[in-house]
């Protein structure tokens, strides 16, 4: 085990208990200025992997929305916390030759921040897609597992899948295009050319939250959200919208895998990041930390590697 400790660097407060992973972003838009990340520069984050002595350790800035509860966000005492965030940690302590510091920003500073290589990791709760993988560096191994509800009113408690939201004529509240939730009902409308749902795009960041308001009052019908949004978000109590929950039905509808976003040029960094998630995985950890955050194992609902049937 390392000994030294894993430092953070926290550059926005925590926001709520709220998650909008496939998308990227979190509850009330906790935007970074862009220009935050760029200042550190890129040859701050980028340092050359080869020349670098084989006893030397370097440092690793992984950066996260720290407003992803139970993913990652900062705990009372401010310290980064979540099954990302822990997963992390262990990689960490397996790999002697890094040393990873976490600091909590805000989803549009921390992509700068990835491109420029002032980090080399973001951890944003990321469906894969195929844009992402072109652009960025993405781990064959999952790091985490997402469970997505299909949200209807109470009276169209019946509908469980897309296609019966096709055959039902039900409306589709608007969607960030290009990000891992919209990845969702591109995939199903390829698979059901003859009951297609129409899928309005925007650049809205709260769009997936105002859609808890939007479903009772009956501007939209239906929409995908993550399971763990709802429970907090909706469900639990002290859920921002939870005064609609008696009027919104959630229903597990699908799962898919999430991953950390490593920067293109970290070929070595990502192989062995890939390597470890694939040992704790087999080992059982990833699903434990997901029972542990969660309550519940999310790798359970995964059925494939990238995702399960889109129905």
């Amino acid at each position: 085990m390392k000994n030294r400790k894993i430092t953070a660097i926290i550059l926005t407060a925590a926001l709520g208990a709220s998650v909008l992973t496939g998308c990227g972003n979190s509850a009330q838009a906790n935007t970074q200025d862009k220009a935050a990340a760029e200042t550190q520069g890129s040859s701050d984050g980028a340092q050359a992997q080869e020349g670098q002595s084989s006893d030397e350790v370097r440092e690793i800035k992984v950066a996260f929305d720290n407003a992803l509860f139970p993913i990652a966000y900062l705990d009372d005492d401010g310290n980064p916390a979540g099954t990302d965030i822990e997963a992390l940690k262990q990689i960490d302590e397996a790999l002697p030759q890094y040393t990873f510091t976490f600091e909590g920003v805000g989803y549009d500073a921390g992509y700068t921040g990835l491109s420029t290589g002032a980090y080399q990791i973001m951890l944003s709760n990321a469906f894969w897609t195929e844009e992402r993988a072109e652009k960025y560096g993405i781990p064959e191994h999952p790091l985490g597992a997402s469970v997505v509800d299909l949200v209807t009113r109470k009276e169209d408690s019946d509908v469980t899948t897309l296609k019966q939201v096709s055959e039902k004529g039900l409306s589709i509240g608007p969607v960030i295009a290009g990000c891992g939730m919209w990845y969702i009902y591109d995939n199903y409308n390829k698979d059901n050319p003859d009951a297609q749902v129409e899928v309005p795009p925007t650049s809205d960041p709260n769009a997936m939250f105002d859609i808890y308001e939007q479903i009772p009052q009956g501007r939209y019908d239906a929409y995908l959200v993550e399971k763990s949004s709802f429970d907090n978000d909706v469900a639990a109590e002290s859920g921002a919208y939870h005064a609609y929950y008696d009027q919104l039905n959630g229903v597990e509808y699908t799962s898919v895998y999430t991953y950390p976003i490593i920067n293109k040029s970290e070929t070595d960094l990502l192989a062995a990041i890939d390597e470890q998630l694939g040992r704790l995985y087999d080992e059982g950890v990833l699903q434990s930390l997901a029972q542990e955050y969660h309550g519940y194992n999310t790798f359970a609902y995964v059925e494939d590697e990238k995702k399960t049937d889109i129905k």
